[in-house]
């Protein structure tokens, strides 16, 4: 019988090495395991089998009614011994427990069996994502440009967004690298405050609006959470992000773009890539479960 527990530092080597299998050896895990098991708002949590750590995944609160799932590992030795399922409803009753309302979580298209598990417990799809991403080696020498700024007010920015295809596309989610949050006026305000949100102009009126990540997964690089305009200042923010991202000393910039053909259009332009083979065709899923 699989028993699930709170991670501790010993614990580490251990998922470190199930981690190793993941994404060709580029997993986020070790980035995060420092702080995931010092996190006061969630729980990173190990499920073990005869004495042996078998798998980890992280539940985090994200405020008193929301949290969200992330991190799902397994040992692929041990696959079809119920570590999916027994973690899913463990932080189903730990959600509960808490009077948490809604749980989330994100999922690449190929992760079958993942998506298997979540669904046989009534998680439903309510975001529909192609990830792009583009590293520091395919970018261009950064350049100043004078044109965009930050934006300071937030019902101007706020009326923009959510009159935008983007927002309408993404079902209000704005992402944090594979992080998904639904944008409300209070998280616009606490970005705008941290000057995360930038903008073109054109005879004083908002042209276009580039949001970036606060919260990456991954601290070589940072995520676009929201980007939508008019073409020359979708062009001018992802040229922005590109030399923030240069000039910042990380590695790339990553964005999950809906399936709008305009913005993918500019994004191909700018030799942003895909992991997946038809980046036009949605290969990231957010899932919600209603407690």
């Amino acid at each position: 019988m699989i028993k699930l527990r709170k991670a501790v530092e010993s614990d580490k080597n251990r998922i470190f090495e199930i981690s190793s299998t993941i994404w060709d050896g580029d997993d986020y895990i070790p980035v995060v395991f420092d702080r995931w098991l010092e996190d006061n708002n969630g729980e990173l949590t190990v499920g073990e089998l005869d004495g042996n750590v078998i798998g980890c995944a992280k539940y985090t609160r994200l405020n008193e009614k929301e949290a969200w799932l992330e991190g799902i590992r397994a040992d692929k030795g041990y696959s079809g011994k119920g570590f999916g399922s027994a973690m899913t409803q463990y932080y189903i009753d730990k959600a509960k427990e808490e009077g948490i309302e809604t749980l989330r979580l994100s999922t690449f298209i190929e992760n079958y069996q993942s998506i298997h598990i979540i669904e046989k417990y009534g998680f439903k799809k309510d975001g529909y994502f192609s990830f792009y991403y583009k590293e520091v080696k395919d970018m261009e020498d950064a350049v100043t440009h004078e044109n965009v700024i930050n934006l300071m007010s937030a019902s101007s920015v706020w009326h923009f967004i959510t009159n935008s295809n983007f927002y309408m596309m993404s079902n209000g989610y704005i992402s944090f690298g594979w992080k998904f949050v639904k944008l409300d006026y209070e998280l616009l305000e606490r970005l705008i405050k941290e000057g995360r949100v930038f903008g073109t102009l054109k005879e004083g009126k908002i042209t276009a609006v580039l949001i970036l990540g606060n919260e990456p997964t991954d601290p070589k690089g940072i995520s676009i959470a929201y980007i939508d305009g008019n073409v020359e200042g979708i062009k001018k923010l992802l040229d922005y992000s590109q030399c923030y991202v240069k000039k910042s000393g990380l590695g790339f910039v990553s964005f999950m773009a809906t399936l709008d053909d305009r913005i993918i259009d500019i994004l191909e332009i700018s030799k942003f890539n895909s992991i997946a083979d038809n980046p036009r065709l949605v290969n990231v899923f957010v899932y919600t479960y209603k407690l």
